[in-house]
């Protein structure tokens, strides 16, 4: 897995691909922690390149979402497509999250 950061505007995008498992989790989650709080109000992780989400991918998106909140940012979810979708989809995350079909989409509160 690979994580790259880009900013739209005071949002920050995470774009990740391979495999978010239980070898990348950490990784993926200590990155998040030390690209969040530089005064962007919301995060988006971008999925487009991602190939493979399984649960302990699903608990660290969790933890980032809780970190997020303590530091009063959003967190959406972009190009969620194929598998990882449906692990998503499956697993409730899709009614925690509001996807999103860009990164660029203007970031917003899900209902």
């Amino acid at each position: 897995m690979q994580c790259q950061n880009r900013r739209i505007d005071k949002t920050l995008v995470v774009e990740l691909s391979g495999q978010l498992d239980n070898a990348t989790a950490q990784p993926f989650e200590d990155h998040c922690r030390q690209s969040m709080g530089q005064g962007e109000q919301g995060l988006v992780l971008d999925f487009a390149r991602l190939e493979y989400l399984s649960s302990a991918g699903l608990r660290s998106i969790l933890t980032i979402a809780k970190h997020a909140k303590t530091l009063h940012e959003t967190v959406s979810i972009s190009n969620a497509r194929g598998p990882v979708r449906e692990v998503l989809e499956v697993s409730g995350l899709s009614t925690i999250f509001p996807f999103l079909d860009s990164p660029g989409e203007p970031h917003r509160q899900h209902a």
